[in-house]
């Protein structure tokens, strides 16, 4: 069958038109994507949580349920930087401990893996509050052990012997410390005689 090359010439310039179309639209709604993800970071920043969080937003195995791979949404430091991210994750059943885990920054991934992660952000803010309330009570709880840990040590600690005068002066109530040593005059006191006239001069006197 034979081709029509000028039939073909302009079906091909057709759909390069329409394409050309198709890509600055996508590119426009990529951009305002990356607004509005940069907009969510710098609101979550504020927040100073320091936690990593993830949501899955697909996965599957392999047709012999050998491997995994799954695909989730974030907040963590990728690059050294919190903010959402994505990250890929593969492996095989057998050897856990080495998979094969790629991640990026939200608006530095893939397009059509920003695409897909976007639908499960409402998810991970609720899985961010979840988790930094788990951390909360373990740390409430830490805190208690370690106070608990430092009362029973400071029961058996000697007492503190003070072995200078500087340390005695530090240790002592505010009004030890402004009485001065005893027998000192206060400041005042230097000049808290009567003051009066002086009287004539001696070769006045008579």
């Amino acid at each position: 069958m034979a081709v029509n090359r000028e039939d073909l010439a302009k079906r091909v310039q057709a759909s390069y038109r329409k394409l050309t179309d198709v890509a600055e639209d996508l590119n426009s709604a990529s951009d305002k994507l990356v607004l509005s993800v940069s907009k969510m970071d710098s609101v979550l920043k504020r927040l100073n949580l320091g936690i990593s969080s993830w949501v899955h937003f697909s996965g599957g195995r392999s047709p012999d349920d050998s491997a995994y791979y799954y695909e989730d949404v974030g907040y963590a430091k990728p690059g050294g930087r919190w903010g959402l991210a994505i990250r890929t994750v593969s492996g095989d059943y057998n050897d856990p401990d080495n998979d094969t885990v790629e991640t990026w920054p939200f608006n530095e991934a893939p397009r059509l893996l920003r695409v897909r992660a976007i639908l499960k952000v409402p998810e991970l803010l609720d899985q961010l509050v979840e988790d930094a309330t788990g951390i909360i009570k373990t740390v409430k709880e830490r805190a208690e052990t370690v106070d608990a840990l430092a009362t029973a040590i400071d029961e058996l600690a000697p007492p503190v012997r003070m072995t200078n005068v500087g340390e005695m002066m530090s240790a002592a109530p505010p009004s030890a410390k402004s009485s001065g040593p005893p027998g000192s005059m206060s400041p005042s006191g230097r000049n808290s005689l009567p003051v009066g006239p002086l009287p004539p001069s001696g070769r006045n006197s008579k």
